[in-house]
């Protein structure tokens, strides 16, 4: 299964919650005509963590599909310029950036999801590894560490597809995880972040907190 992780920032002169409610509220319409798409989850930023954290972005959106085929085909589809019409009513269409990637679940619960905080990091590996190695490493040692934590709730890696590697290209980010917890407080807090020594080209990664929302919920 192919997930596409797709980032964006607000258009400009919206406010967080002008742009929130209208992306909750009426884009869905959109989004559920779409073919092919087996999952669709909205992340907006915590709305109090505007001031204190500043998000990288003011959206992630996770989508599912069969395979590759299967979102070539959605870019031809009348659906999908409808889709993209209704995003400039909120989106900075110039800042989307769109992250081809496998997921990985490390760690799971029975906990109802959208009532956890969700942490999103954005992973850029060190200029001495390859792909494949921080691939690697980042499962290995980072996120071993990070699902034997008692507070995360849920664990899950969205590893870049290599083929984004390819004839010197490179995507956004080498790396995107989701961490639930139970509070901010906690989701603040990462005691698995020694094991990014050598792995990553910063000391803290960049991260947002939301809860999410399931648009289409994921079937397989």
């Amino acid at each position: 299964m192919l997930k596409v992780c797709t980032l964006f920032k607000r258009k400009a002169g919206l406010s967080v919650s002008e742009y929130q409610s209208y992306w909750g509220a009426e884009h869905p319409n959109f989004v559920k005509r779409l073919p092919g798409i087996l999952g669709y989850t909205q992340n907006p930023p915590l709305a109090e963590t505007f001031e204190t954290d500043t998000p990288i972005y003011d959206g992630i959106v996770e989508l599912l599909f069969p395979d590759s085929a299967a979102l070539k085909h959605l870019s031809t589809t009348k659906e999908y310029e409808e889709l993209n019409r209704d995003e400039e009513q909120f989106v900075d269409r110039s800042t989307i950036r769109i992250v081809l990637t496998d997921e990985s679940v490390l760690k799971d619960s029975a906990a109802a999801r959208d009532k956890l905080i969700k942490r999103v990091t954005f992973f850029k590996r060190s200029p001495a590894l390859s792909p494949e190695e921080f691939q690697q490493l980042w499962r290995e040692n980072y996120g071993s560490a990070v699902a034997a934590l008692p507070a995360v709730q849920r664990y899950v890696q969205s590893t870049p597809r290599l083929a984004g590697y390819r004839d010197g290209r490179e995507p956004e980010w080498d790396g995107i995880d989701m961490c639930w917890f139970s509070s901010l407080q906690q989701a603040r807090q990462d005691g698995a972040l020694a094991s990014l020594d050598g792995l990553i080209d910063r000391d803290v990664p960049n991260r947002l907190y939301t809860r999410e929302s399931v648009v289409i919920k994921p079937r397989a």
